[in-house]
């Protein structure tokens, strides 16, 4: 497989933030038509190895900042009834995302994964970290001894 040694978690995640950002200068902005062509081989080229990695990342990456940058484009083109109508569709998504990430929900079964726990640890730690070393900070070189003292058991 020509992914081997690249972490598909990571591949698909930075896929995923490639693709929004293919995305909005896709559909919003005012490119010529063979750059807009262009872009959209680029987007469906992402959004295929996005797929073939089997990581859920990237997609909901897409999916997430696609939909926000939609509801900020009717927010900023002052389109009420658009952004009404994404309003009430995302809303519910978007709290089914969440809950799912705490295997919630009908949204738990594609979203949720047994290493989250040990992510919102490593988060909860590496905040503590940046809390009690607020003015400083710790650098690179010392973080990992700060990190098993804020951790705890």
């Amino acid at each position: 497989m020509f992914l081997k040694g690249i972490s598909v978690n990571f591949l698909s995640a930075i896929l995923g933030m490639l693709s929004v950002i293919l995305f909005v200068q896709l559909f919003y902005s005012k490119e010529v038509l063979p750059l807009k062509l262009f872009l959209f081989v680029v987007l469906f080229i992402n959004i295929f190895v996005m797929l073939e990695t089997d990581s859920i990342q990237g997609p909901i990456i897409f999916i997430i900042g696609g939909s926000f940058s939609a509801l900020c484009f009717a927010w900023s083109r002052k389109k009420r009834l658009t952004m009404a109508v994404l309003s009430l569709l995302l809303l519910p998504m978007y709290a089914g995302g969440i809950f799912g990430l705490f295997n919630q929900g009908p949204l738990s079964r594609i979203v949720y994964q047994a290493s989250n726990v040990f992510r919102a640890d490593y988060m909860s730690a590496a905040w503590k970290t940046f809390l009690a070393n607020f003015a400083t900070g710790v650098g690179h070189d010392s973080f990992d001894g700060w990190y098993r003292t804020e951790r705890g058991f």
